[in-house]
């Protein structure tokens, strides 16, 4: 969920970018959609370096830590751009998403240690 929204967000500050810095009258010096690019190839590349895969026992792990970095990094230049309330919403998305996912992976895990008793 949270790479899916952060993939959003960042499709969602390109146009921004280009809305925000943009204008007929003046002529760009940058492409801010590079800014974008960079941003994501930086953090992914760091999210990428958290994920790890147990041997034998199928597990792999930090892959939350990952996504939730990504979207981080999403919300950062959302705010850079000055839209402060979207910004405030997706981290509150990001934060009810974190609780009830955490919440019902410790419900299941409770039931199924429950069942193996």
């Amino acid at each position: 969920m949270l790479v899916g929204l952060a993939a959003t967000l960042f499709v969602v500050l390109g146009e921004l970018f280009v809305k925000h810095l943009g204008s007929e009258e003046v002529q760009m010096r940058f492409d801010p959609i590079r800014v974008l690019e960079a941003v994501v190839t930086g953090v992914a590349f760091l999210g990428a370096g958290m994920i790890f895969v147990s041997r034998g026992k199928d597990r792999v792990k930090g892959l939350t830590t990952a996504a939730s970095i990504l979207v981080t990094s999403a919300i950062g230049l959302i705010v850079g751009l000055e839209y402060f309330l979207l910004a405030a919403g997706i981290t509150v998305m990001i934060f009810l998403v974190l609780h009830v996912l955490g919440w019902l992976k410790d419900r299941l895990t409770k039931r199924a240690a429950a069942g193996n008793e």
